[in-house]
C-alpha cells in the first residue's frame, strides 16, 4: 500500500511532478568542479557529444521517487527496478517519471515505468515491483 493507504491496481497511472534539468543542476549532481561529460563542455564535446549530459542516474533518481512516493516506506524495504536508458539528457530538458500498473499477485503490483522528455519522448524504461 501507498503512504495514503489507498491500493495501487492494474490499470491505475502514477506521474511524478516536472523536473527542469539545468547544467547548475547537472553540475551539483555530478561533482562540479570535476570536469567531466556531465558538467563540462569541452569535456562533453572531446568525447562527440553536443554538450554536458544529465547522469542518467539523476533521472533513474526522479523513477525512484516516484515509486517511493506511490508505495512510502515499503517501497525501500520491498520494491525492485529494473531500468535502461535510452536517451540523452541536456540541459534544457524536462523531465517526468511516470507508471502504470500492468500486473498483480499477493506479493504486490508490476509497474512499466519511465522517465519522458518535454517532447515524451522516454529517456529511461522498464519496470518495477511494488510491494502489496
Amino acid at each position: 500500500m501507498n503512504q495514503a493507504n489507498i491500493r495501487i491496481k492494474v490499470g491505475d497511472e502514477v506521474e511524478g511532478r516536472t523536473k527542469a534539468v539545468t547544467l547548475e543542476r547537472m553540475r551539483a549532481f555530478s561533482g562540479w568542479p570535476n570536469k567531466n561529460i556531465h558538467t563540462d563542455e569541452e569535456t562533453a564535446r572531446s568525447c562527440g557529444l553536443p554538450s554536458p549530459i544529465a547522469s542518467a542516474t539523476m533521472y533513474m533518481g526522479y523513477v525512484t521517487e516516484l515509486l517511493l512516493n506511490s508505495f512510502g516506506e515499503a517501497w525501500i524495504e520491498g520494491g525492485r527496478l529494473e531500468l535502461a536508458f535510452v536517451k540523452i539528457v541536456a540541459a534544457g530538458d524536462e523531465l517526468r517519471a511516470r507508471g502504470k500498473v500492468v500486473g498483480e499477485d499477493e506479493g504486490g503490483v508490476k509497474l512499466e515505468v519511465w522517465c519522458e522528455n518535454q517532447r515524451g519522448e522516454p529517456v529511461a524504461a522498464g519496470t518495477a515491483w511494488g510491494p502489496a
